[in-house]
């Protein structure tokens, strides 16, 4: 019998344990901030994005511009092509000496593998917050001359819900609710147990 009720107070200090750790699913990432920016080559300011926390910032729908408008040559945020049709490029080379179209803070990024017409010329990459407003500007780097440039980028920024090194989590209350009632359902259980061997002793 000892072994029994051993057994059984084991069982419910395990399960009042875990009934009583909360329940915790991620959270979706956050819009921040969208904008175009020019091909004019003037800087487009974003917002204060928080020290260490990552960001997703995704350049695209459509997000081609021309670095020669009046020649039909076009470009995106890394790639450029000397025989458009309409959105969808015959061919694509990589921006001169490596260099990419749309910067960040004055600098060159890798923005991943081209994307054509039919994907929108999207591209994503994980910037991580420096406590400061992030600075986006196009660079024509075929020409340099921006008086023969048109159009822009569409840029958007997504903040992630974890912080580097951290976590965030959030309540998720029917979960709970089904661990409350499988707990009451097991001392329920644990309960019956113990009088039926009561009144088998008797």
């Amino acid at each position: 019998m000892m072994k029994l009720k051993t057994l059984l107070i084991m069982v419910l200090l395990v399960s009042t344990t875990i009934m009583l750790l909360p329940i915790y699913s991620a959270k979706a990432e956050t819009l921040v901030w969208t904008e175009n920016v020019s091909s004019s080559g003037i800087t487009t300011i974003g917002p204060v994005l928080n020290y260490g926390w990552p960001y997703r910032i995704v350049a695209s729908s459509a997000g081609d511009w021309w670095y020669n408008y009046p020649a039909n040559l076009q470009a995106d945020a890394m790639y450029y092509t000397t025989n458009p049709v309409a959105w969808d490029w015959t061919n694509h080379l990589i921006a001169p000496s490596g260099h990419s179209f749309l910067q960040i803070n004055e600098m060159d990024q890798n923005w991943g593998p081209f994307s054509n017409g039919d994907t929108g010329h999207s591209y994503s990459l994980t910037y991580v917050g420096k406590g400061e407003a992030i600075r986006f500007r196009i660079v024509d780097w075929m020409d340099g001359d921006y008086t023969n440039n048109s159009c822009h980028i569409p840029v958007t920024i997504y903040q992630s819900d974890l912080p580097v090194g951290g976590y965030s989590v959030s309540w998720t209350g029917q979960n709970q609710t089904i661990r409350i009632t499988a707990y009451v359902g097991l001392v329920a259980l644990c309960g019956a147990t113990l009088s039926l061997k009561k009144r088998k002793r008797k």
